[in-house]
């Protein structure tokens, strides 16, 4: 297995890139990026932290569905849902959402009033990606 997380720390902030594989085509390496997740989870939920990339939980029923929901129901913020847009917007060519951006709480209730989201699909409308750019600004 090959690294897919990358953090870069700044002041007051952690956003971490993360790439989990699909549960339907690795589904060892899912889990372990999973149970990798849960207990990163566990040691920053009061930090200012986002995570951001390919979660690939778009597979209803998979242990990756049930992973990220055991996030949010803990209190991690799907910055886009929480945002008003629909939980159901398509980030890949498979017409699904895989791509999200994550913030623990307190840096949510920090940023919530001034952040915004977009799904840009430009490059991947252009082929050179199967993703859409998610950008956030706050």
């Amino acid at each position: 297995m090959w690294p897919r997380w990358i953090g870069i720390d700044i002041p007051n902030l952690q956003i971490v890139g993360v790439h989990i594989p699909s549960w339907k085509q690795r589904p060892v390496d899912s889990e372990y990026y999973w149970e990798d997740m849960q207990s990163y989870f566990n040691r920053i939920i009061d930090n200012k932290v986002m995570l951001i990339g390919d979660m690939n939980v778009y597979e209803k029923g998979t242990n990756s569905e049930k992973k990220f929901c055991e996030l949010i129901d803990k209190g991690m913020k799907d910055v886009w849902v929480e945002k008003g847009y629909s939980k159901d917007r398509p980030t890949s060519n498979y017409k699904t959402r895989i791509d999200y951006a994550l913030m623990t709480p307190s840096l949510y209730e920090e940023y919530k009033d001034s952040i915004d989201m977009n799904i840009d699909d430009a490059l991947r409308n252009e082929g050179i990606t199967d993703h859409s750019a998610l950008w956030i600004e706050y």
